[in-house]
């Protein structure tokens, strides 16, 4: 009945178009309570599908709020399931670039709350974001909050993003090897060039 509920209210591409947190019923965690197998989410089939169309269209100009309310909702199927969406980190990666510091937060709760979102958080790509910019910013709220528990996720979030600043000093390195290599392979080009103007 739930799932013929949805379909009446809209298409996937509609409902992402039209998207507003009052329907955010559709697409949360509905668990029953159970773990793993017997584990059921209400609003499972419907927020895959959700999430399979941000998918084909590369996330595309996506409201800040979907992105954030599907990937609440994933960590915490992921939590109670015992295992993860294969694409996870592609969502958590969206919410980052496109929203910026708006839901970071949300962004490193959901990936506390179990080792595989923490993994799969780990596998997002932001070699071309300033870092930098979000351990201060980390920083900074961890030295406003008293509660112990959103001081571990503070710390767990700036080891992320030290982690992610490693990749980007890592993929830096890269580059600049690939055209240190590639400058023999220049000059010898350019010798071959003037030698074929002098020759000629």
């Amino acid at each position: 009945m739930k799932s013929q509920q949805r379909t009446e209210i809209m298409n996937a591409g509609k409902f992402i178009e039209e998207y507003s947190s009052n329907q955010v019923k559709y697409i949360s965690f509905q668990w029953n309570g159970k773990h793993a197998n017997e584990m059921v989410d209400d609003n499972l089939d419907f927020r895959r599908e959700i999430i399979k169309y941000l998918e084909s269209i590369n996330y595309h100009n996506i409201n800040g709020e979907l992105l954030r309310d599907l990937l609440i909702a994933e960590s915490q199927y992921a939590k109670e399931a015992w295992g993860i969406y294969r694409h996870y980190n592609l969502l958590a990666e969206n919410l980052i670039r496109q929203t910026g510091k708006l839901y970071l937060d949300d962004f490193l709760i959901s990936a506390s709350l179990s080792f595989d979102t923490y993994c799969s958080t780990l596998a997002v790509d932001l070699t071309d974001i300033d870092i930098d910019e979000y351990i201060i910013e980390i920083y900074e709220r961890r030295a406003m909050i008293q509660k112990e528990n959103m001081i571990k996720t503070y710390d767990m979030g700036i080891d992320i993003f030290l982690s992610y600043k490693a990749k980007q000093s890592k993929a830096n390195d890269l580059v600049r090897q690939e055209i240190n290599t590639s400058k023999p392979n220049i000059l010898k080009n350019i010798l071959r060039f003037i030698k074929k103007i002098f020759v000629s």
